[in-house]
């Protein structure tokens, strides 16, 4: 009997041993939630889509930061960053939102700017700036230049479609084989003369130097 009051004893032990170290563990979390580490600023984006709250807050692809809250202000979205007191922020410094790969996460990158006197402090705004060009863009681009072929095709279609069209075009092409055909007969009649031509020319040039070698020579002569 004695033997198992012992275990049930170190049983009690240590069930409360657990429950001591989980209480103290999730206090110790509200603590950390509850007291916000570092300081606050903001940016005002023309679209936060894709961003959530603790989104990534980055500088040069280093994570330093989190999102803190997202909200809609005078037509634009306000949102909030919370970085650590360590990391200092020119006053000129710009915000604006990447993606990771194709399909990967938003977040905010902050490209530090080059003033080394005024900084941004606690609930001050860093301004939005124009991000290098992303996959995002450049598909975007995609669509817009598709949606331009689109509009041609559709325009060509409309001109050339039907039996009308087709004989239009049928016609323009065989306009274009009967020029082409009359300018390679018309070269081919005026082959002999256009060597004649230069021919003429070459006697005309040599006529011409053997003149002026003897007017140069009778100047001399005087």
């Amino acid at each position: 009997m004695k033997k198992m009051s012992a275990e049930i004893k170190v049983g009690v032990f240590v069930v409360l041993g657990i429950l001591v170290l989980a209480y103290m563990t999730v206090n110790i979390e509200k603590i950390k939630i509850g007291r916000a580490v570092g300081y606050s600023i903001y940016t005002k984006l023309d679209s936060a889509a894709g961003l959530v709250k603790n989104s990534p807050v980055r500088i040069a692809g280093v994570e330093v930061g989190r999102v803190e809250n997202i909200a809609l202000e005078t037509g634009k979205a306000k949102v909030a960053l919370r970085l650590p007191f360590q990391i200092t922020l020119p006053i000129d410094s710009l915000a604006f939102v990447k993606s990771e790969g194709l399909l990967g996460e938003k977040y905010i990158e902050i490209q530090p700017g080059s003033s080394k006197d005024v900084f941004i402090r606690q609930n001050a705004e860093v301004r939005q700036g124009s991000p290098p060009a992303d996959i995002d863009q450049i598909f975007t681009q995609i669509g817009s230049v598709a949606t331009d072929i689109k509009g041609v095709t559709a325009s060509l279609n409309r001109v050339l479609g039907g039996q009308e069209g087709e004989q239009s075009l049928r016609k323009t092409f065989e306009n274009i084989k009967e020029i082409t055909s009359d300018l390679n007969i018309t070269v081919k009649q005026n082959r002999e003369k256009f060597s004649t031509i230069m021919s003429n020319f070459e006697n005309l040039g040599r006529d011409l130097a053997g003149v002026s070698a003897k007017a140069g020579d009778t100047f001399n002569t005087i």
